[in-house]
């Protein structure tokens, strides 16, 4: 359940946004715990998340963390709610498409940066669509991904 602070979060409209656009940086350790509930949801018992033998024979040099669970941190709504003040994304607004390019390793405890800008935002079928792009960091500043994220701007 939300917070009272959660309720008063204003809304970024298409017409506020420009192409270029930079969000503040959000950075997050990715911890142990929140990969551990990740692997859980997404039911991979692959022995590079969570068995450090396995992983160290693998060439890794140790136990990974699953390369897409940085997504669950680079969501517009997370991304907006980095502005002063925090905003959101209008209600009504419909999530269309993301992917991602998975550059280099990920392990449970990394700190990860997620630098993100409006790469387009434009008008299809009368829908108001933004494309964000995203590029994430380790804490040694080396890029472990690559995202695009659009949506469907309700207002």
């Amino acid at each position: 359940m939300g917070t009272e602070e959660d309720y008063f979060v204003e809304e970024l409209t298409f017409d506020e946004m420009e192409i270029g656009m930079e969000f503040p940086d959000t950075t997050y350790a990715l911890g142990e715990e929140t990969v551990s509930k990740y692997i859980d949801v997404v039911d991979d018992r692959n022995p590079l998340y969570t068995d450090e033998v396995e992983a160290k024979k693998s060439g890794f040099g140790g136990v990974i963390a699953p390369a897409t669970s940085v997504c669950l941190f680079t969501k517009p709504s997370n991304l907006l709610s980095a502005l002063n003040p925090k905003r959101r994304p209008p209600s009504g607004s419909i999530h269309v498409s993301q992917k991602y390019e998975f550059i280099n390793v990920i392990r449970p405890g990394d700190v990860i940066t997620s630098k993100s800008r409006v790469v387009d935002k434009y008008l299809k079928k009368g829908r108001k669509y933004v494309h964000i792009g995203t590029d994430c960091f380790n804490a040694n500043g080396a890029k472990v991904a690559v995202g695009e994220s659009i949506g469907i701007w309700a207002k």
